[in-house]
């Protein structure tokens, strides 16, 4: 069956903190990522191939990957033994933090009145965007082009058109008025 692999989302920048969780009372450990040996910890003594990058904890054996670039993404096993049986898996993925969204609203209003009857409007941020359409208040998404940030566009209580932009790691909004002025 294999170990369960922990997925884990950091942002650039960040770091990243890999236990072995239960496992505490594991005196050696050969920490890999994608296949290569990158620490190990044995006799209390600690050794990594990146000492300014990645720090192993004497205390708990875990991995601390310090100022998380994308290319730190991959695959990070803890092993012990002879045999190199694997303790614990995770699975790193480094994304950068979302831009701040823009938007654009082309509104139509109904006549004699300061009401909204229609609003097409279009979110984007990172290259990519969503297209809503907005009758009365009530927004659907009429087109997408999302891949790697998620993006809605609502419509507030207090008049406002908000586009909401996240990842995994980070969210941003950005709102504009909706008034006839």
């Amino acid at each position: 069956c294999g170990v369960l692999v922990h997925v884990v989302y950091k942002s650039v920048g960040h770091k990243a903190h890999l236990t072995l969780e239960e496992h505490w009372n594991i005196t050696t450990v050969k920490w890999r990522k994608d296949l290569i040996l990158i620490a190990t910890i044995e006799n209390q003594t600690p050794d990594t191939k990146h000492p300014e990058k990645i720090h192993i904890r004497v205390s708990d054996k875990s991995l601390i990957i310090h100022n998380l670039m994308v290319n730190d993404s991959g695959e990070y096993v803890a092993q012990t033994g002879q045999w190199e049986e694997e303790v614990i898996k995770y699975r790193l993925n480094v994304q950068e933090a979302v831009s701040k969204p823009t938007i654009h609203a082309d509104i139509d209003w109904q006549s004699n009145s300061s009401s909204v009857c229609h609003i097409l409007a279009k979110c984007s941020a990172d290259g990519e965007s969503v297209t809503y359409d907005c009758k009365y208040q009530h927004c659907a998404r009429t087109n997408a082009t999302l891949t790697g940030v998620n993006m809605t566009i609502t419509y507030t209580d207090d008049g406002m058109l908000e586009c909401t932009a996240s990842n995994r790691v980070s969210m941003k909004r950005t709102s504009i008025p909706v008034n006839n002025t």
